[in-house]
């Protein structure tokens, strides 16, 4: 009488995206090459996360588009009222590397700007200190996107 071979059972599986643990399980009798093939599957599965996270940071350069201002209480202004266009380009005077546009109100008195062109993060830096440093705002600060993990 012929018995059956065990069937060739394959069981694979990433346990954690973030730590790359990997677990493999053979079942009855599997060739030396199927073995080979799936333990280098396994391994290209457990490398992608680490090889997609090195090339998204190498090449994404943060750009700062908006800036958050809060003017001083010598500004007058009623809540929730955009800042008056005249007190925008008075700051606009001060500034040569960027355009700056008004886009919303935010809470708290606050404000936000647009830049355009966008700058990189040390030059949005720069510019929200040079405008803290005047006397009818109280504090500006770059408007920092949040990053994909």
């Amino acid at each position: 009488s012929k018995t059956r071979p065990f069937r060739r059972v394959l069981f694979f599986g990433l346990h954690s995206q973030t730590t790359g643990l990997l677990f493999i399980h053979f079942c009855g009798c599997c060739t030396m090459k199927r073995s080979y093939v799936a333990i280098l599957l396994l391994i290209w599965l457990w490398a992608i996360p680490f090889i997609q996270g090195c090339t998204m940071q190498e090449h994404d350069e943060v750009l700062i588009r908006q800036l958050i201002l809060k003017p001083a209480a010598t500004v007058v202004l009623e809540a929730g009222q955009p800042l008056p266009a005249a007190y925008v380009q008075a700051l606009q005077a001060e500034v040569t590397v960027t355009t700056l546009s008004y886009v919303r109100p935010m809470s708290l008195g606050a404000h936000v700007l647009g830049l355009e062109p966008p700058l990189g993060k040390e030059a949005a830096q720069a510019l929200a200190e040079s405008l803290s440093k005047r006397a009818d705002v109280d504090y500006a600060e770059p408007d920092t996107p949040r990053l994909r993990r």
